[in-house]
């Protein structure tokens, strides 16, 4: 293991071992968790799933770097100077084209760190109460810079164990937090009631063999969930490998394969999240330092 970065480390775990899901771990617990298992859906408190996941905070060292995937930039910002793991003033929020393809209208979250308040009218008006978390298993070195969205650190050897599975953050479309009623709860969102194609966003800096799912909601939780995880017990959909500046169309995407022989069927009104995934099964034991500098809906 390196050395580890100073930072704030908050360690959860949960006892969810999906037969056969080999070194790709689910990020998900059983569909049968109880439900009042404590929640994460403020900013930084983040979310753990898999055997020994570990929620984390702290800061990360981002390396600045420009994406050289193509694709418009919200507002025309590149982001923060290099090793300032901040993002530009005004990015988000404003309309621009989908990264990958360039055809879509983007309607571009305003976030403020962590979170992409309803209290704006452009948020509300998607019927978004945004957050993001970071999460990763009880091995990776994780550094989560929660006002600037970036992360950095070291996954392991997956070969060691199989539940080296990696690291995500995660994004909740509505999340009641530490103040709402009650609080710190996912609820579903479905992009049908919003005319939403999809998701597009902005990434900077070295995230190896990014990608990026689609979460749906495990019945069981008839649609609110204050658990640290909410999924079904199923690999989800979306893209592997994603661009670091993308899009992501909900009738085009595909099923991430974990060997463990259980599907569901993509329901858009059982959305609740966003995970932008490193696996260490397919990157093995490296670095990354990369920051989340802007999430939009393709319409």
């Amino acid at each position: 293991m390196p050395a580890k970065i100073s930072g704030s480390f908050v360690f959860s775990t949960l006892a969810a071992v999906l037969l056969a899901a080999c070194y790709d771990m689910p990020l998900i617990p059983d569909d049968s968790l109880a439900a009042g298992a404590a929640g994460h859906g403020h900013a930084g408190a983040g979310a753990s799933a898999g055997a020994g996941a570990t929620a984390a905070g702290g800061a990360s060292a981002s390396s600045g770097a420009s994406p050289t995937d193509g694709g418009s930039k919200p507002n025309g910002g590149g982001g923060a100077s290099a090793g300032g793991g901040g993002k530009s003033a005004g990015m988000a929020g404003t309309t621009g084209q989908a990264g990958s393809s360039g055809a879509q209208h983007v309607t571009w979250l305003e976030l403020n760190g962590s979170t992409a308040p309803s209290s704006v009218a452009s948020n509300a008006a998607l019927g978004i109460e945004g957050s993001f978390y970071a999460y990763g298993d009880g091995c990776s070195e994780l550094n989560w810079d929660d006002a600037n969205r970036c992360a950095s650190g070291r996954l392991c050897a997956p070969e060691l164990s199989p539940d080296n599975w990696g690291i995500a953050i995660g994004f909740d479309f509505r999340n009641t937090g530490p103040e709402g009623t009650p609080p710190n709860t996912k609820r579903t969102w479905d992009p049908n009631d919003f005319a939403a194609r999809g998701v597009a966003w902005q990434v900077r800096g070295t995230a190896p063999k990014l990608q990026v799912w689609v979460l749906n909601m495990a019945s069981s939780w008839q649609g609110q969930c204050n658990a640290m995880a909410c999924e079904i017990s199923g690999p989800p959909d979306g893209v592997a490998p994603a661009a670091l500046n993308g899009e992501l169309r909900f009738d085009n995407m595909i099923k991430d394969t974990w060997g463990s022989g259980i599907e569901y069927t993509f329901d858009p009104s059982a959305v609740h999240a966003l995970q932008f995934k490193i696996a260490a099964v397919k990157v093995g034991s490296v670095a990354f330092d990369f920051c989340i500098d802007a999430l939009g809906i393709v319409r």
